[in-house]
Parts: C-alpha cells; structure tokens; sequence
C-alpha cells in the first residue's frame, strides 16, 4: 500500500516514529467484518435460539455493542434473503461505540433526533435502536443518490417512527432548538478507510483535509443551533488526524461553550476495526468554562436535559388527527380492513396523497416535526409507513395494495394476511423479482412471503400466477 507522504510525515508527527510505523502496517492487513443484529427481528442478541438465522459464521461479539458481531469471513451478502429482509446490516465495528456512547447518555424518555449525514445507514439504524421506545429520528443525507440508500434501508429496518430527507444542514437552522439528540458523522478526509478504499487514498491531500475541516465546522454550527438547551451532539469522522477531530471539539468548547463529555479514538492497530473518532459533546449555554481536557478517551456521567420544545408553535397542533401530514396529502377515512393491516394503529394519523393515490401512517405526536419540516421546504423522502395504495377507480372504488414498508414495519399485523415460506431459492427468485408458483388450491388475495419467518414482502395471487410485488428498483441482480 503506498500512502501519500503528507500522510506519512503528519501522522508520524501525531504519534510518533514507533505507533505510526504500527499503524501503517495495519493498513496492509485484511479488514475485519462485523455485522449489528435487528432486534426487531432477532430478539436474540446471542442467536442461541435463532441458530438456522444466518447463512455465515458468527465469530465473537462486538465488545460495545450487544448486538455486533464480527464475522469468521466475509460471505456473499447479496444472496443471503435475510439481509435483504432487514435482519441485520453490515456494520463496521468501530463505528458502532455509537450504541455504547447513546446508552450510557441518553435519558428514558421519548426523545426527538436528528442524524445530520446519515447514508448509507449504519449509525442512524443503531441510532433508532438505541433511543427509548417511541423516539422519533429524523435521518438526512444531502446527496440525493446516498439518500435513496438510506431511505432503501431505513425501510428494511422497519421503524414507523423515522423520517428520511435530503437537504444542506443549514435548512434545519431555522428549526430552532428542536432536537435533544444530534448525530453527526461529518465528511472527512477518509483516513481511515484506507485499507478498505483505494479512492480514499487517492484523493487524500493536506489541502483536503482543510476543506473538510472547513466544511465539518459549517455543519457542527448548524447542528449546534437546532440542539435544546441540555441535549447531546454525538459527533464523529473515520479520520485519524486532529485538525478534523480533536481541534472541531476544541473549537465548539471555545466557540460555543460545549462539555465534552467524552471523546475517543478507535485505530486498527489497537481495536479490531477501522479508524474512528467519536465524541460526545453537552449543550450547557452560558457555561463556557466547562471544558474537559481529557481528550484521547475522557468519561463523565451526562443526562440530558429536554427543556426547550423549540418548535412550539406548531407542537401546540401535534394531536390533531385532521391535520395533513406530507404535501399534496389530505386525512383520510381509513377502511377497517387496511387499519387492521397495522398493529397499534390507534398511535398513527393517516393521510392520502391524492396524486400517487399512495395511504401513509404517521406517529401522531410528531406530526409537528413533519409539518416543520415543509415549512422549511425540506425534501422528505420517506415519512412513518407508506402503508398501501389504492388501484381502484372512479368506476369500482377504491382498491387497496399493500406497500412493501407495510411488509418490513415492525408495526405490521403479521395476522392480517396469510403467509408464505419460502425456501432459499424461492426467496432469491422472488427477490429477483421472478414470479412464484403457488399451490393450485391457493385462494386469490395477498400474501406475504417469508424466509426464516422473516417477512421479505408480498405477493398477490391471482388463481392462475402471483403478481411479485418487491420494488422492482431494489431487485438482485446477481446470480448464485
């Protein structure tokens, strides 16, 4: 591996002759894989009970996180049904301190989040898992084609309690102090995905390096802006060098009166991973002298605390059921049978889009973060369940679908339809978006298929064939 020479003399500087020289020949050694389990679909963290789940080797776990795993080898993820069905995503372990970080801070209370830079999903899917039950994340990604990623698996993670959009951090800003969790995994100059990326290293030079910190500040001041008074900024980079991650903390210390409460490094040569930095940072306004210099791996007890309810104008409204929660959208008189369709349906307010004729459900008490959201022309992407659409007519009413979301929503009412197991084979077929051949004796409807007992979606059997209903733009193309 041949590494620019900035690089080389900087990080020698860094950590001088001997740990640099260790850290370089790690990055000729083979990368590790790790995976981080669904809970909502392996409620098991150990899998004793769940040992026919997965279709490679578990070797040991992640030691901060529950529910990591690293892997004996790296399998062919493509063609395991089971990643297509949300039960577990392909995680580097370092990154994943974030589980350990959001439960050692993070109060019991319902929380409102926002995840910053959020594709391809990694942090934001742990990020969900973490908080207290019935918290609301809001995932952005700026980059519209890394936003249908993570919109693609946010949906497979099967959450009715998310948003997913696509804009600039600073068009959050007017929001106000609106969230009490702030994650931010900056762009960064990519230092330590180099035994992983060959484009990271070449792209990497010292000027870039000081774009990103310039661009790392521009959105840590945004962030900074939409936290509460108490609340926590998570924020991290997979880059070895200080000027992107001990000196931003510095800076949000000095500029902003930040309490660091904790920050750590993860390098290959040391942790089994990837290079990462994470800190955790307090918003303590007007307390500038809070600073704590313990910066390689510094830990203080935090609580947060959710005083200010930033957007309040429009929260005062959250609960009005008749309210139009997505542009283009009006409430809706939801038929008992597509209700029944969800678990806890009671907890959603639904509403049409009277141009896609597409039914969504969305958690009533934040039905304010969304509407904040349009107000500020926000690109959402993916809001709570898109959870059917009606292909009726003026002349035969209306006539629901399911939605494929509906299938992976951990709020699905797995008694609502009837269900189909399917084999490997079968399951890669349908995930090719191939036709299944159904028993004869089969009655006409919808189904859902599963593998494992894992839902991958539905089917609709019309007596004679079955419609394949998987999203044909998330179909496999790889053949066994």
């Amino acid at each position: 591996m041949q590494l620019p020479e900035d690089f080389l003399s900087e990080i020698e500087k860094q950590l001088g002759k001997d740990e640099a020289e260790q850290l370089v020949a790690s990055l000729s050694g083979e990368a590790s894989v790790s995976v981080r389990l669904n809970p909502r679909l392996v409620p098991d963290a150990d899998l004793s009970s769940r040992k026919e789940m997965p279709d490679f080797p578990l070797e040991e776990r992640v030691p901060w996180c529950e529910r990591g795993w690293y892997l004996r080898e790296r399998p062919v993820f493509t063609l395991d049904p089971l990643f297509h069905a949300g039960a577990y995503y392909v995680q580097e372990a370092s990154s994943m301190y974030l589980w350990k970080v959001l439960r050692t801070y993070l109060p019991q209370h319902p929380l409102v989040a926002l995840d910053l830079c959020a594709a391809p999903g990694g942090k934001t899917t742990l990020t969900l898992d973490a908080m207290p039950e019935g918290s609301l994340l809001v995932s952005n990604e700026i980059v519209w084609q890394r936003a249908q990623i993570l919109r693609e698996n946010m949906v497979k993670w099967g959450s009715g309690f998310s948003i997913v959009t696509s804009c600039d951090s600073k068009q959050f800003t007017p929001l106000g102090e609106t969230f009490d969790l702030i994650v931010c995994d900056a762009p960064c100059s990519g230092e330590g995905m180099f035994r992983k990326d060959a484009n990271a290293i070449a792209e990497w030079s010292l000027q870039n390096v000081e774009m990103c910190v310039e661009r790392q500040r521009e959105i840590l001041q945004n962030a900074w802006t939409c936290l509460k008074p108490g609340g926590l900024l998570v924020y991290s980079t997979c880059t070895f060098n200080r000027h992107e991650n001990e000196e931003n903390v510095d800076w949000l210390v000095d500029s902003f009166g930040a309490e660091c409460l904790e920050s750590r490094r993860f390098m290959p040569h040391v942790t089994r991973g990837e290079g990462l930095f994470m800190a955790v940072l307090k918003r303590n306004d007007g307390s500038s002298d809070s600073r704590n210099d313990g910066m390689m791996d510094s830990r203080n007890d935090g609580m947060m605390d959710s005083r200010n309810d930033g957007i309040a104008d429009s929260r005062n409204n959250r609960n009005k059921d008749s309210r139009n929660h997505m542009k283009g959208e009006k409430s809706v008189k939801v038929p008992t049978e597509v209700k029944d369709w969800l678990v806890e349906a009671e907890q959603f307010s639904f509403a049409l889009d009277e141009k896609t004729r597409t039914l969504s459900a969305f958690p009533i008490p934040y039905l304010y973060i969304q509407e904040a959201l349009q107000r500020q022309h926000i690109q959402i992407l993916h809001a709570g369940i898109p959870l059917a659409v009606d292909k009726g007519n003026a002349h035969k009413g209306s006539s629901w679908q399911p939605l494929h979301p509906l299938a992976l929503s951990s709020f699905l009412n797995r008694g609502a339809f009837a269900e189909v197991e399917l084999t490997r084979e079968e399951a890669l077929d349908y995930l090719r978006l191939q036709s299944l051949t159904l028993a004869p004796s089969t009655p006409r409807g919808f189904f859902l298929v599963t593998y494992q007992n894992c839902p991958l979606g539905f089917v609709k059997h019309l007596g004679n064939r079955s419609n394949n209903l998987y999203p044909s733009e998330w179909r496999i193309r790889m053949n066994v």
